[in-house]
């Protein structure tokens, strides 16, 4: 190529396809950076709910998997096994959905 206008538009179209990835290389590594920040924070997530009567908190992860159930001290004296057992599931899938909720605004942005 000896045609100097040629090289020279070779060069500027060279240097913009440089421009354009380094462009989308810096966008890679932003998302990727919310994508770790948005996973360390999914797998911090923990949300606790009190059944409606306060006898039972129920802790879930963000997968919605029960982790802890803490019962008051006068959970059996102030309610049956039946009815605590029927409080604590119900609050434990209101737990896990709300888990799902926030799960779904961490990860939005990614």
């Amino acid at each position: 190529m000896r045609d100097p206008g040629a090289r020279e538009e070779l060069r500027a179209r060279n240097e913009a396809l440089r421009v354009q990835i380094d462009g989308m290389l810096e966008d890679l590594h932003r998302r990727s950076d919310l994508l770790s920040r948005a996973q360390s924070e999914v797998a911090a997530l923990r949300v606790e709910a009190r059944t409606p009567d306060g006898l039972a908190t129920v802790t879930v992860d963000s997968a919605g998997a029960v982790v802890d159930v803490d019962l008051a001290p006068e959970a059996f004296a102030r309610s049956t096994p039946s009815r605590l057992g029927e409080a604590i599931a119900a609050t434990a899938r209101d737990a896990a959905a709300t888990a799902r909720r926030r799960v779904q605004d961490l990860m939005a942005p990614v």
